[in-house]
């Protein structure tokens, strides 16, 4: 049997080695990479209103409020969910957003949020669930939730260029009027330079009392807010003085009616 050759082969010759770096060249560090995200645990989930219950100690008033979080929710969906302690099936967070909810339910039955995953029925709600320790903390975390966004203040310049900036079916989701907007583009009142002399004392007060519509001049005081906060809290007092002052005429006549309830207690 003849013998098989083999064919020869060329075989590359081998690799240069790669000269050593020169003693003082700087050594590169290797690429930084991001590390993988990490998977956070979160008991989110849209559910049925009637498995989570109001916590009946809630001290927020939310009355007010209701209307114009339900004209949020119709117009941008349920962005922000309910947050509720997981054992108590009870809402720490998120009373006025339920509330809302139901007033909307109450007149539109069939209404669904935008954003809803496809196939969820009416009265559904996004529910972020969280494990507090013991009532306490659910208690402050509850508290906090409202009083910590009431800290914070607006900047009226960038506020009133954003509000300007919306059409106005915008801004009446916003909590925010035209007249508001027009308050904050004014300019603040002059503030008034102190007077030289103190004002001249009323009319010494007869036997049957103080003739008080007989003076003769008015004190006029020009109030400054140091934000939008505290202007909305003195217009919402105002309001309310009206309503339960509503025979006196005046501002002031109702302010005086309210000090006589509510007398200063000296210390």
């Amino acid at each position: 049997m003849p013998r098989k050759t083999r064919t020869p082969v060329d075989t590359p010759p081998p690799a240069a080695e790669a000269p050593p770096p020169a003693p003082d060249a700087p050594v590169e560090p290797p690429a930084a990479t991001a590390p993988p995200p990490v998977p956070t645990p979160v008991d989110f989930r849209w559910t049925p209103l009637a498995e989570v219950k109001a916590w009946d100690l809630n001290p927020r008033d939310n009355t007010d409020a209701v209307p114009k979080v339900a004209a949020s929710i119709r117009e941008f969906g349920f962005v922000a969910p309910i947050v509720v302690w997981t054992s108590r099936g009870q809402i720490v967070a998120g009373h006025t957003r339920l509330a809302a909810l139901g007033s909307i339910l109450a007149a539109d039955p069939a209404f669904v949020p935008k954003g809803a995953p496809a196939g969820t029925p009416p009265g559904f709600a996004p529910v972020r669930f969280h494990e507090f320790d013991d009532d306490a903390s659910a208690a402050a975390y509850a508290v906090a939730d409202n009083r910590l966004n009431e800290v914070a203040r607006w900047d009226a310049t960038k506020l009133t260029a954003v509000l300007a900036s919306l059409p106005a079916p915008k801004l009446t989701v916003t909590g925010f009027d035209a007249s508001m907007l027009a308050g904050l583009a004014a300019p603040p009142p002059p503030v008034p330079p102190p007077a030289s002399s103190p004002p001249s004392a009323p009319p010494s007060e007869s036997a049957a009392g103080p003739t008080r519509d007989k003076f003769a001049s008015v004190v006029h005081y020009d109030i400054i807010f140091d934000s939008v906060e505290q202007q909305e809290m003195w217009y919402d007092f105002l309001k309310a003085l009206k309503e339960r002052y509503s025979r006196d005429g005046t501002v002031a006549a109702r302010l005086l009616a309210y000090i006589a309830e509510h007398p200063v207690k000296e210390g």
